[in-house]
């Protein structure tokens, strides 16, 4: 059932993403643009449970968010909501939790693409 989840979520993604875009440059002329914040609980490739993403989704979200978004830190998306600023879509990455698998191929990741994460 994941595998055609999957496969429909990202053909969905694919059908809207010319609209997506434009919509998202109209948010950005009206300084309006989105500010996300995701987090994570395990980044492993055993044990999986509905908490838990494969090392290769990891990957693949990390690419998206670096294709699509500006990544920042928790107090730079802190900042804009406080002061609305928001000219460009950003994206920050959070764990909720300190396991090993986060820190062992998770934490690598983020830091050799200089992404911030909290």
């Amino acid at each position: 059932m994941s595998f055609l989840r999957s496969a429909l979520l990202t053909a969905k993604n694919h059908v809207v993403a010319a609209s997506r875009a434009r919509r998202l440059a109209a948010m950005s002329d009206q300084n309006e643009s989105p500010s996300n914040v995701v987090f994570y609980h395990r980044v492993a490739d055993t044990q999986p449970n509905d908490w838990t993403i494969s090392r290769a989704q990891f990957r693949q979200h990390i690419d998206y968010f670096q294709e699509h978004f500006r990544t920042v830190s928790l107090s730079e998306v802190q900042k804009r909501v406080a002061t609305s600023q928001a000219c460009d879509p950003t994206i920050s990455v959070t764990f909720d939790d300190g396991y090993k698998e986060n820190v062992d191929f998770a934490l690598p990741l983020l830091v050799e693409r200089k992404i911030p994460c909290a």
